[in-house]
């Protein structure tokens, strides 16, 4: 009778091969070792995929010598290991290079994703990594290092893919990139940008479409490069018509001066005429000085000022004798003054004096008693004061009560604008 040993090992698939060793008799156990080793490396490289004759052949062979085991026949066991084996290693050796050339082409496509997503900005440590992979990973194809070539290629698309999507999760820059050049798309339009700048305004809009269409799609890089274009044509825009607009101002202030001039009622109203000119000189030297918004500010002021002494008082006014004129106008200012102290404020015209102008601390001063207090006259004009340094004679300003009431105005005695050694004070002096 036979000694029948069994020895049992794990076969590819889940299946089980036993090896029976009998009294005397050889069984090729390292020919089948060797066949199921070179299965397991031909599988690694996807050969199902890649080589499915030749896996599928030695996989075959190897179940037929375990066949030849079964039946006590050794010799042709061996030859059946051997050939699964030759079968395994022409599977890997097909197989590796077709793997190799998809895990670069995928890396590659996954580069191209985050590079329309802007990665190479966005995400420039990652995205570096990936084109170095990349480019490594070729090198090695064209060595013919193809499992290596795989496994760098397959890191690098790792890479490229963590660099889109670091990338899109910073989309919201470009959100708030297009909502900046509307702004500035939105302010040129005020300022008349269809006349002034029409090509600029056109190309600042068709790019804003653009960066909002792409990033709708998430093709942040397409994005950003239109957003920058809508950026440089809309602060042209902005600056063509704020100019443009500067200018036709001046130009329509110059105009109504020299009607005021010529007005028969300029020898009652010389204040608000030299007032005029004076607002419109500093109108000129703002737009000299590209201070587009003060120039058209000022140029408003004038023509505002030249208006008054070209619409002089009525003529029942103007008729009158000097008593009478001056006991109606005080009607009038004190009419209108108690309308304004019911509403909480009384107003204050911006006087034209060249040696000691009007500044909000003097006017603090005047009214609380307190310089330090101008922020409170700043904050009740603000729609008219966009520079609190910046005041024009002829402005009427709202002066808010305090508590009620204001100081007793003591004329003209009142303190300069000059700084004082008092650290606490931060006052707009012009």
């Amino acid at each position: 009778m036979k000694v029948v040993k069994i020895i049992a090992y794990l076969f590819c698939g889940g299946a089980f091969l036993f090896s029976i060793v009998a009294c005397g008799e050889k069984v090729p156990i390292r020919e089948m070792a060797d066949a199921k080793v070179a299965i397991s490396k031909a599988e690694s490289v996807k050969a199902d995929r890649y080589a499915f004759e030749e896996i599928t052949a030695a996989r075959k062979g190897l179940m037929e010598s375990h066949s030849f085991v079964m039946k006590d026949d050794q010799e042709n066991a061996a030859k059946q290991a051997n050939a699964a084996r030759i079968k395994a290693e022409e599977a890997y050796t097909k197989a590796v290079p077709l793997l190799a050339k998809d895990s670069i082409s995928t890396a590659e496509k996954s580069l191209e994703e985050a590079t329309d997503a802007y990665a190479e900005n966005l995400a420039r440590f990652e995205y570096q990594k990936a084109v170095d992979g990349i480019k490594d990973a070729n090198k090695k194809f064209e060595d013919k290092d193809f499992y290596n070539a795989h496994l760098t290629a397959s890191a690098a698309d790792v890479e490229a893919k963590k660099a889109r999507d670091i990338a899109l999760g910073k989309k919201g820059i470009l959100g708030n990139s297009i909502a900046d050049v509307n702004a500035t798309i939105d302010r040129a339009k005020k300022y008349n940008a269809l006349t002034y700048a029409p090509e600029q305004l056109k190309l600042a809009e068709e790019n804003v479409s653009i960066a909002s269409d792409s990033l709708a799609k998430l093709h942040l890089k397409q994005g950003f490069a239109a957003i920058e274009v809508a950026k440089i044509n809309a602060d042209e825009a902005l600056v063509r018509a704020m100019k443009g607009s500067s200018d036709a101002a001046i130009k329509e202030a110059q105009m109504y001066l020299d009607k005021a001039e010529k007005s028969p009622n300029v020898a009652s109203a010389g204040t608000d005429l030299a007032l005029a000119r004076e607002s419109l000189k500093s109108a000129q030297e703002f737009h000299q000085r590209a201070k587009y918004d003060d120039a058209i500010t000022a140029a408003s002021d004038s023509k505002r000022l030249s208006l008054l002494v070209i619409n002089a008082r009525s003529q029942d006014i103007a008729k009158a004798g000097v008593g009478e004129k001056e006991k109606t106008t005080k009607e009038i200012k004190k009419s209108q003054r108690e309308i304004d102290l019911e509403r909480g404020y009384t107003i204050y015209v911006v006087r034209y004096i060249p040696e000691r102008r009007d500044c909000l601390w003097r006017i603090a001063e005047k009214y609380y008693g307190d310089g330090k207090k101008w922020s409170m006259i700043h904050e009740a004009n603000k729609e008219l004061i966009q520079n609190p340094h910046l005041i024009y004679p002829g402005w009427r300003l709202k002066v808010p009560l305090e508590g009620g009431a204001h100081k007793k105005v003591q004329g003209e005695k009142e303190s300069g604008c000059d700084q004082p050694k008092d650290a606490e004070r931060t006052t707009p002096v012009e």
